[in-house]
């Protein structure tokens, strides 16, 4: 399997729930289009959703940042609707959660392991990320304007039914 690093920008929610000690936030994470070169679609988005398994605890982290030092959470679930990949992350770091409620933290990029011809196969990890080398994800707190994101974000809730 190959991986790929994907610099690729969603946003975080601006609500968040407290579960415990740890926050809870939703972010979309992914969606269709010509990314880097490839044209991803919505069956691509669907095989990183169906192959999502929460045991496997994909971690959250700074950067893309390959230690455990810089792991602040884990990915809970994940799900497509319409074009969009959305996730459910929960961050256990204090310094981190403090972050994401300022709204410091708000940027996520994923990275994704693929198979031999470059279809996306797995999540790897989320990062929270300051600056994506990919833009143009739109600000869950601007969806006021925009009527077919809030459909799409509200779809998105029903589905967890939250």
């Amino acid at each position: 399997m190959e991986l790929v690093k994907f610099n690729h920008t969603g946003e975080l929610v601006d609500s968040f729930s407290e579960e415990g000690n740890d926050l809870v936030k939703d972010a979309e994470l992914f969606y269709t289009g010509n990314h880097r070169g490839r044209n991803y679609t919505v069956k691509d988005l669907q095989a990183l959703a169906s192959s999502f398994n929460k045991g496997d605890e994909i971690p959250i982290q700074l950067d893309h940042s390959e230690s455990a030092r810089d792991t602040v959470g884990f990915l809970e679930s994940v799900s497509v609707i319409g074009d969009k990949l959305y996730g459910k992350l929960r961050i256990v770091e204090d310094s981190i959660k403090e972050r994401v409620r300022k709204g410091l933290a708000k940027k996520v990029s994923i990275s994704f392991y693929t198979d031999s011809s470059g279809n996306p196969t797995r999540l790897r990890e989320v990062s929270l990320v300051a600056f994506p080398q990919l833009k143009g994800a739109t600000l869950f707190s601007e969806l006021d304007t925009n009527e077919d994101d809030l459909e799409m974000y509200q779809q998105y809730k029903r589905s967890l039914r939250v």
